[in-house]
């Protein structure tokens, strides 16, 4: 099974035909089956082929939801990453501030209040640290999932 030509909304040609598309696949039939593509990689491979067949139609349109999900899961666990670790390094920077004025404030004048900014900052930073670990961890699972999946 070649790879297909760019797909239109109206994509269909004496070869394939265009069953669904989104922004990361769309699924195709011709007479060896179906076949899901990924829009985005120059791979002349699809990402999965089912043989000709009704039940491999609906195993196919399942295959496509499913990557479809997975891969919008995906970019929500990166950006939800790369929001963590934003919010982590300035609360990292907001800790260290806070602590060394906490730390001048508490030497130049006896103020018991002095914990209070510096403990909200480093409960800022480790949550912020908890929810990056968490989302990439869970990305590089997801990662492997799809991965496995598609070769094995």
């Amino acid at each position: 099974m070649g790879y297909p030509p760019r797909v239109d909304d109206d994509a269909s040609d004496d070869n394939f035909t265009v069953l669904q598309s989104n922004r990361e696949y769309f699924l195709t039939q011709d007479e060896d089956g179906f076949a899901i593509w990924s829009v985005r990689s120059d791979n002349e491979d699809p990402v999965l082929t089912f043989p000709p067949g009704e039940e491999s139609s609906e195993d196919a349109l399942a295959a496509f939801r499913r990557e479809t999900r997975l891969a919008r899961w995906s970019g929500v666990l990166m950006s939800a990453s790369i929001a963590a670790a934003v919010v982590w390094v300035l609360a990292a920077a907001a800790t260290e501030i806070v602590e060394w004025s906490s730390f001048r404030q508490a030497f130049l004048t006896a103020s018991d209040r002095s914990w209070q900014p510096a403990f909200i900052a480093r409960a800022i930073e480790s949550i912020a640290y908890a929810m990056f670990v968490a989302s990439v961890g869970l990305f590089v699972v997801l990662w492997l999932h799809r991965r496995y999946r598609r070769e094995g």
